[in-house]
């Protein structure tokens, strides 16, 4: 009996709320969306049988609903950019899905957490950032020290304007410029999108907040951290909860290659233990 109560909870037969956590881990890559977009797919999946709904349907009741725990500094701006539209998927889809940020979204990672139905961090996570840095290191310079010519053709005025090994110029910087502030503008619309309630010239020139002051300007809805919110969850709204990872196949060579790495870092960690005072 209790199997079966398993698994008509699993497959959505019962009249229970769940309550779905994903995490995601950020990098200046956002190399974590793979994953997510895993992650994600498969919600939706037994969501849609088990009470959720998809694209251009009314939701049912109970509807469950997912929990984003979102742990990233930002980085480029088309891995966050696809990011934060898997977690559109979501909102699409007809779920709820609350964004916790526990210690920093800023840059990309707040580009994905303004999505979310409702944004709560705790009072001193690292939150905003909202701004774009474009950085193009150039050593024309030293390659004409060392009397180093380079030959770099483009086609389109635009194609390059600022390179890693040819010369800089004015009209290249202000191209470059111009490329960062229609990008930022682009930031600028989709938070303001979701967010139409800030005051977005004020909270959109790369300034960062933490989580009390967060509330204040609204970027963020409210103070609680992601345990408090799993546990009312469970415990005030009946909730079941489950964690979802997705884990990429690997062949039995990625294996063995990961199990002798682990064996190899035991045997130095024991060795340096025994040299410790």
């Amino acid at each position: 009996a209790d199997r079966e109560l398993e698994k008509e909870r699993i497959e959505g037969r019962t009249e229970k709320k769940r309550l779905w956590v994903i995490d995601f881990k950020g990098d200046m890559a956002a190399s974590g969306v793979e994953c997510l977009r895993n992650e994600i797919t498969s919600v939706l999946e037994v969501a849609a049988n088990g009470g959720g709904s998809g694209p251009g349907q009314t939701p049912a009741t109970p509807v469950d609903e997912i929990l984003l725990r979102i742990d990233s500094p930002g980085g480029t701006v088309t891995g966050y950019g696809h990011a934060a539209a898997q977690v559109e998927r979501i909102r699409h889809a007809g779920l709820k899905v609350t964004v916790a940020i526990d210690e920093i979204a800023a840059s990309g990672g707040y580009m994905m957490a303004v999505v979310a139905s409702e944004i709560i961090a705790a009072p001193f996570a690292v939150i905003g950032s909202i701004g774009v840095v474009g950085q193009v290191p150039n050593i024309h310079r030293l390659l004409k020290r060392f009397d180093v010519d380079v030959l770099e053709l483009t086609a389109g005025n635009n194609k390059r304007p600022v390179s890693l090994l040819g010369p800089l110029s004015d009209d290249g910087i202000q191209t470059f410029k111009k490329q960062l502030a229609d990008t930022h503008r682009l930031f600028k619309d989709h938070v303001h999108r979701y967010r139409p309630g800030l005051d977005i010239e004020a909270v959109t020139q790369g300034d960062i907040w933490h989580g009390q002051d967060a509330v204040s300007v609204k970027l963020i809805d409210r103070l609680m951290t992601s345990d408090e919110f799993i546990d009312r969850a469970r415990h005030e709204h009946g909730m079941d909860v489950f964690q979802v990872k997705w884990q990429p196949a690997r062949s039995w060579r990625d294996r063995l290659e990961a199990s002798g790495v682990s064996l190899i870092e035991k045997a130095i960690s024991r060795a340096l233990g025994r040299l410790s005072v």
